[in-house]
């Protein structure tokens, strides 16, 4: 990477390894506040930001807001054609879970409450 190339989503940014000091395969992913030194390891964490909550903030502050509006109508529709029949048709407890975890998944993007716990 290079400072202020963009990237869009699903592009390749690194190559997992196992290179340098580390104790086992990882994408080191990290974001400097300084240039220097321009890779590996730093003596302290003062150089460096915590990338996830970095981004959160970063488009927070700049009004960038990519989410999808789910509708209750579809919603519902969703849980009724599709996961309700695959409820009744699966065969463990854990496909069952998994397919009310999804149905609850749509219930509150759509401003329901969720059914299951």
């Amino acid at each position: 990477m290079k400072v202020g190339q963009h990237v869009t989503r699903g592009e390749k940014i690194g190559n997992q390894g196992n290179t340098g000091k580390s104790t086992g395969a990882h994408l080191h992913y990290e974001i400097r506040k300084k240039y220097s030194p321009s890779f590996g390891w730093t003596e302290t964490e003062s150089g460096v930001v915590e990338p996830t909550r970095y981004l959160q903030e970063y488009y927070k502050n700049e009004g960038i807001k990519e989410e999808i509006e789910m509708k209750l109508v579809d919603a519902n529709l969703i849980i009724d054609k599709y996961l309700k029949p695959a409820w009744g048709a699966s065969k463990s407890i854990s496909e069952k879970n998994d397919i009310g975890r999804l149905a609850d998944i749509l219930r509150v993007a759509s401003g329901q409450k969720p059914q299951n716990n």
